[in-house]
């Protein structure tokens, strides 16, 4: 068989075959595959090669960080709402979404940098009065979500969220605590999410127009608020137990 054009051909006979005749094994070689070794080899090359191997080797912790990165809100440090998938939110038992209470008149009053701190000021709260297992989410604007896992009853549930309405948050920039509403859900296995949150939600509105500053939840058919009307959030606690 005759050489390609451009290719350089050795052959060596290696067996005679019963005809007679003689059958070669034949090396063909472009010269571009010696252009390649002389690469092959280089210093250039060797670097390369390491490089590729040290990135490989950081890729898992360095695309993590990426994905933290993505998924967290830069003013709360709170992971962003695209987070509350079907498998998170069903992998906990309790969903309620918190609404600061006249964040409008906090930005139309005092500016949007006030507004911003006291945003920073909520997710602080949150984050220091939730457990290791729960999460809480920017869910957009002034409102929140939060899930939380273990809670195994209402009861374990009302003491949970009691402490967020026990502690008052305060700022430099407001004369006022900073207060909130809420409504919060016992988590089905046939709830999706924009279920779940319409329904925590549909309770938020019920607590926006009965006061402001409590959390509603659902007892069988009736609506009911953790801190109790007249009563602060260390009297409510008190009285549930």
């Amino acid at each position: 068989e005759p050489c390609h054009a451009g290719h350089l051909c050795l052959s060596t006979p290696l067996i005679r075959t019963k005809a007679g005749g003689t059958l070669y094994l034949k090396w063909s070689y472009s010269y571009g595959d010696f252009l390649w070794k002389v690469v092959l080899y280089s210093s250039a090359f060797k670097l390369y090669l390491i490089g590729l191997l040290l990135l490989m080797l950081s890729w898992r912790p360095l695309s993590l960080r990426l994905r933290t990165l993505v998924h967290t809100d830069q003013l709360t440090g709170l992971p962003r709402r695209d987070i509350l998938d079907l498998t998170l939110l069903q992998d906990h038992d309790y969903l309620m979404v918190l609404d600061i209470d006249n964040f409008k008149s906090i930005n139309d009053n005092h500016g949007h940098r006030v507004g911003d701190i006291a945003l920073a000021a909520f997710a602080r709260h949150l984050r220091s009065n939730i457990r290791k297992g729960d999460t809480a989410i920017r869910w957009g604007g002034e409102e929140f979500v939060t899930v939380y896992r273990g809670l195994g009853d209402e009861v374990a549930m009302w003491q949970m969220v009691a402490r967020l309405l026990a502690q008052p948050i305060r700022i430099d920039e407001l004369p006022s605590p900073i207060t909130f509403s809420a409504g919060i859900i016992r988590i089905r296995d046939y709830l999706t999410v924009a279920d779940a949150v319409t329904l925590a939600d549909e309770l938020l509105y019920h607590v926006k127009q009965h006061g402001k500053h409590n959390i509603a939840y659902r007892q069988g058919k009736e609506i009911r608020m953790v801190r109790e009307s007249g009563e602060t959030g260390a009297e409510a606690s008190g009285s549930h137990r």
